[in-house]
């Protein structure tokens, strides 16, 4: 009879254990899960503010130039010249584009043409609606270029429009 209290009593440990095991490591999990969120936000939010002070200062950049130009009254071809000498990467590109014809300039040569300075956005969906022309200082346009094959030429534009 003994014998079989201990047995009882040392089951019902063995049992209390392993609840308390199964109760504590399901609070740690959710602990743990709430901690991982709470870092997610926070990096989220620290990317936000990073990437919202690049494009505004990219912003702050074509600001600058189109000021210059305007005061200058400069033409399509001296405002490509003074954007391409003032450019500091090589591997990035600026273009001024006419909104009637939605052709213009660039500040790289073509690809396949290492004199052609000419793009146009013609058969791109991307500059028919301007109105956001006119929160120039309260929002920012971005256009990204994505190429979807290795050999062939084919690019996919992503825009998105941000305000401030």
């Amino acid at each position: 009879m003994k014998k079989e209290w201990v047995i009882i009593f040392n089951v019902l440990i063995m049992i209390a254990m392993l609840t308390f095991v199964v109760l504590y490591s399901n609070y740690e999990y959710k602990e743990t899960t709430k901690r991982q969120i709470e870092h997610f936000e926070n990096t989220t939010i620290t990317m936000e503010r990073v990437t919202e002070n690049y494009l505004e200062g990219e912003q702050h950049i074509c600001d600058v130039w189109a000021r210059y130009i305007n005061s200058k009254k400069m033409t399509m071809d001296e405002a490509i010249s003074f954007i391409r000498v003032s450019h500091v990467r090589t591997y990035v590109s600026a273009h001024i584009v006419y909104l009637d014809t939605l052709s213009g300039l660039s500040t790289r040569a073509g690809r396949f043409k290492s004199d052609d300075y000419n793009v146009s956005y013609e058969r791109l969906d991307l500059l028919n609606d301007v109105s956001w022309i006119y929160d120039i200082g309260e929002s920012i346009n971005i256009s990204r270029l994505y190429k979807s094959g290795k050999r062939r030429a084919v690019y996919s534009i992503l825009q998105f429009h941000i305000t401030l």
